[in-house]
């Protein structure tokens, strides 16, 4: 297999997985960990002879990827309706693509143009893992929010009110790019699929 066929695949799992999951554990320390603890895990991480560099960052990078991963598989399941393995399966059939229509046949036609025109593919991979980092930043927006309510119960002050705030812009932010995201996506699938010279409609 060619290296080059690797690299689509990379960066949406470095776009989409690893740096909304890294982003996501350095905030939920932020909010979730008290100064104490803090210290404690950073005395343990890095004073002599501590832990090495390598190993931290290695471990850090798989936590992120695995943070990344799961918030994404929610994500899909919120978005996809994927609920269960049988509704799962029954969405599975062959979908070609209909006129204009930006909505039918759209996995055959990003499969299609990833085999044909690789280069421009990778194009719409990155769109995708763009996607996959909005929903989970968004998922894991939510599930802090939860966390940090439970951790921080009333009485609320003016500090836990700017941290809602900022929480709710966070959230906010990733879905409207996350719809940007999906209207570009889809022009540039219907770009290329008539670039390539494709038929747009079922005979």
């Amino acid at each position: 297999m060619e290296i080059g066929s690797w690299i689509p695949q990379v960066f949406y799992d470095l776009i989409g997985r690893l740096v909304p999951g890294a982003f996501l554990i350095a905030l939920s320390g932020v909010l979730l960990v008290d100064s104490s603890s803090a210290r404690s895990v950073a005395m343990f991480l890095f004073k002599e002879p501590g832990i090495p560099l390598s190993v931290l960052l290695i471990t850090g990078a798989l936590m992120a990827y695995m943070v990344g991963t799961f918030l994404g598989a929610i994500g899909f399941a919120f978005w996809n309706r994927e609920w269960t393995r049988k509704r799962a399966v029954a969405a599975i059939r062959l979908e070609l693509p209909a006129g204009d229509d930006p909505h039918a046949g759209r996995s055959f036609v990003y499969d299609s143009i990833l085999i044909h025109e690789p280069s421009a593919g990778s194009r719409l991979v990155k769109l995708q893992a763009e996607r996959h980092m909005c929903r989970v930043l968004m998922i894991g927006t939510i599930m802090l929010f939860i966390g940090y309510t439970c951790r921080n119960w009333f009485p609320w002050g003016w500090v836990h009110a700017r941290v809602f705030v900022g929480l709710a812009l966070l959230w906010w932010s990733a879905y409207l790019f996350d719809v940007h995201l999906e209207v570009r996506s889809g022009r540039l699938r219907l770009n290329l699929w008539h670039l390539l010279g494709k038929p747009t409609g079922r005979k």
